[in-house]
């Protein structure tokens, strides 16, 4: 039977029989035994060396992983001579194929910090040209359409750079689909996650990973709270290439078009900042909606997050000085949209802090999750 991953089904496994063919190699004589001697040899019992072996691997073909199960017998047949064969070597091929990349086992979690900890202000970065954008949003388009549309998104994908890891994450169960850009190149246009459990209902975006520090920490965290997550983490430090990098900021990065085309997936956009302590003192928290006007997510977070024991300060009741988010690019092209955006800043303390930072998530998912 086929299995069923984001609610399609999976192609079904397929027997195979392996018979000799036109290239089977004929039958030799025998020439110590006479052509037509009356004597038929008395059989014998099956040695163990007789019984058919078998042995297992995987293989890898156009994205798909291949169970290959070869049966062989390497004794000869007692026959008479003149019908004597050489050793039938293939008896039986099982091919079973599952539908979908092969799972890699890599934590996302690791690949992330990895992908965060080579970030440095001095870094090569250049924003995309409107052709790479607009092929890297039609292949995550392919992507949100789940686990059947997986290789071609790979195949479009990967002339920009991008590459993509399937595989089941160890800290949820889940399976998930990894984008990453090329490490080391001018191409650091972000690294993608995405839940396959469930259809897409939250995008998670991380414009400053490292900069702000833990964020990406934050990112992840939330994201294995909350099935159907996206998460979006921008691929270079945002002082690299004098600031343009700074994908909060800038228009052209393949960060900001994908925000805008998940948005206008209808998918509601949570946006991790840092902030240090001292920007803001006697504040954890600070909620906004960007540009646009605080909803029914924003205001709900913010009162679970002061329900917590977390100072919450709400940009539309409060001054929250210049952590507000206005000029946010994402924020600015959601409110025109008039689509879901909230802009999180969170203290360094709370950041650093294991059982702050849980206390964190777990109020934001515990919104976000019921929506």
């Amino acid at each position: 039977m086929g299995s069923t991953i984001h609610g399609t089904a999976t192609p079904h496994s397929r027997d195979i029989l392996a018979y000799p063919g036109p290239d089977t190699p004929k039958a030799v004589t025998n020439i110590n035994t006479p052509i037509n001697t009356p004597h038929r040899r008395r059989s014998r019992e099956p040695t163990p060396a007789d019984l058919p072996t078998r042995t297992s691997r995987s293989v890898t073909r156009c994205g798909c992983r291949t169970r290959l199960t070869v049966m062989k017998n390497h004794a000869q047949l007692r026959v008479p001579s003149d019908q004597v064969a050489l050793t039938l070597f293939i008896i039986l091929i099982t091919v079973l194929v599952a539908c979908g990349p092969p799972l890699s086992g890599a934590d996302p979690a690791a690949r992330i910090q990895e992908h965060a900890s080579r970030l440095v202000a001095s870094g090569p970065y250049r924003p995309p040209s409107t052709e790479e954008r607009q092929a890297a949003v039609a292949g995550f388009g392919l992507l949100l359409k789940g686990a059947p549309e997986i290789e071609r998104a790979t195949t479009a994908l990967a002339p920009l750079g991008l590459t993509t890891t399937t595989g089941k994450d160890p800290g949820t169960g889940r399976r998930y689909i990894l984008v990453e850009n090329e490490p080391d190149t001018v191409r650091a246009w972000g690294t993608v996650l995405i839940d396959l459990s469930v259809p897409p209902r939250l995008v998670i975006e991380v414009p400053h990973p490292k900069s702000d520090r833990r964020t990406e920490q934050l990112g992840v965290e939330l994201f294995r709270r909350v099935p159907g997550s996206v998460l979006l983490i921008a691929g270079a430090h945002r002082r690299a290439a004098h600031g343009i990098a700074d994908v909060a900021h800038r228009e052209e990065s393949l960060f900001h078009a994908l925000a805008v085309a998940f948005a206008a997936h209808q998918l509601p956009q949570l946006q991790l900042h840092g902030f240090h302590n001292d920007s803001l003192e006697d504040t954890d928290v600070v909620i906004s909606a960007g540009a646009g006007v605080a909803g029914k997510t924003a205001r709900a977070i913010a009162n679970n997050l002061d329900a917590g024991g977390l100072k919450t300060c709400r940009a539309w009741e409060q001054d929250c000085g210049n952590l507000e988010g206005k000029t946010n690019v994402q924020g600015i092209a959601a409110a025109k949209t008039r689509s879901v955006f909230t802009h999180i800043e969170v203290n360094r303390t709370v950041r650093e802090d294991r059982d702050k930072r849980a206390t964190l998530v777990d109020r934001i998912a515990s919104v976000v999750s019921i929506r």
